[in-house]
């Protein structure tokens, strides 16, 4: 993927591939539109296709007086999503993270209560406890 784009990349964090995904970042709508448009034509250049029932876009107003640009893909209009989640994180179009950190808290506790279920539990063999121990808990209260 990078080879076959090596011409329409731009540095981090304006453009990222993940294997088989791209993200475009750009501070203007009209911007990206042309960067989606040469992304586009380069990868058709080569025989490959950006899905139009997959892509999508998140706007983010930092407090800029830009407003939302209706992104298309040739003549279809992309849909706008309030958040996109990626790679585990959890992004929202007005720069709100309180909802991603609580379900990190959450998914911690989860986990959490997994680990002493099985340190609590009688029937579980002292040896299995003691690894448990020096591998998940003891990192944690000396970290």
């Amino acid at each position: 993927m990078d080879a076959l784009t090596a011409e329409v990349q731009d540095e981090a964090p304006w453009c990222m591939l993940f294997a088989d995904d791209i993200v475009l970042v750009d501070e203007d709508g009209v911007a990206l539109q042309n960067k989606l448009n040469r992304w586009r034509q380069a990868l058709e250049g080569v025989g490959l296709k950006i899905s139009r029932t997959k892509t999508e876009y998140l706007f983010c107003d930092f407090g800029g007086t830009s407003s939302a640009v209706p992104l298309k893909l040739q003549s279809v209009t992309l849909p706008c999503n309030p958040e996109f989640k990626y790679l585990g994180s959890l992004l929202q179009n007005n720069c709100d993270i309180e909802r991603d950190v609580r379900r990190r808290i959450n998914v911690a506790w989860l986990k959490w209560r997994q680990v002493t279920g099985v340190t609590c539990d009688k029937l579980m063999p002292l040896k299995l406890k003691g690894q448990i121990y020096k591998s998940i808990i003891r990192p944690i209260i000396l970290g």
